[in-house]
């Protein structure tokens, strides 16, 4: 299995002092951040698609091996709720293919009032099947049934897993497609916790795994410490 560790975004003018140097400039952030980490989820990416233009520059700024995960429109899947989007999602598809290689995964998170339809995400998953790597995030219970797992297994589709934000139900520690996808929601975690969650990940069977903290002060140091453990786990 191959990690991706990281955070869920770079560009925080809070992280100076204690992962930026304190004399970084923003336009910065990323290249320094990509020396440190192979990976990061992009959140702001719900509210407003970046222009192909801006992604391919993100691109140059990070090494071959560094990889964009990137939260899909909620045009898709607050707005349109996987139904009837075919040609907002084909312009997403086009969008991140400015990426190239570096594109690790897509994310598609659903509002928490979407119950389960499995109509509507079998065929929403038929729209991007094979075009880009893909993992979907529910937040209502109703959807953890084996038929679900099975819909997303058939897709290799990842089923977001980890330790999610309160009120937001805890998904089955399940491994859904060639890919993983953790993210770890808590404010702060012990040593014995991260390291608990990468022994817990290297016994899946995915081939890749991609695991954010959240964007708290403290979140670089987590990614890079999980990364530790991640390697130290037998």
């Amino acid at each position: 299995m191959r990690l991706y560790s990281g955070c869920s975004g770079f560009s925080y003018q809070e992280w100076k002092g204690t992962f930026y140097p304190s004399d970084l400039a923003a336009k910065q952030f990323l290249g320094f951040y990509a020396k440190k980490m192979p990976s990061v989820e992009l959140n702001n990416t719900f509210y407003r698609t970046p222009k192909p233009e801006q992604l391919a520059s993100w691109a140059s700024e990070v090494p071959d091996h560094f990889r964009f995960a990137l939260k899909a429109s909620r045009r898709i899947t607050h707005f349109g709720r996987l139904g009837d989007v075919a040609a907002v999602t084909e312009s997403l598809i086009q969008t991140v293919s400015a990426l190239g290689p570096k594109l690790g995964i897509v994310l598609f998170q659903l509002p928490p009032n979407l119950k389960q339809d499995t109509d509507r995400l079998r065929k929403f998953l038929q729209l991007v099947e094979g075009r880009v790597p893909v993992a979907v995030e529910f937040r209502h219970g109703s959807w953890y049934t084996e038929e679900t797992l099975g819909i997303l297994k058939a897709h290799d589709a990842a089923l977001v897993i980890g330790d999610p934000e309160d009120g937001v139900p805890e998904a089955p520690w399940r491994c859904t497609g060639t890919r993983s996808y953790v993210r770890l929601r808590k404010d702060s975690y012990s040593e014995g916790e991260l390291e608990g969650w990468a022994t817990k990940l290297k016994q899946l069977s995915a081939s890749e795994a991609f695991v954010f903290f959240k964007h708290e002060v403290t979140a670089p140091a987590y990614a890079q410490a999980f990364s530790r453990f991640f390697e130290a786990s037998s």
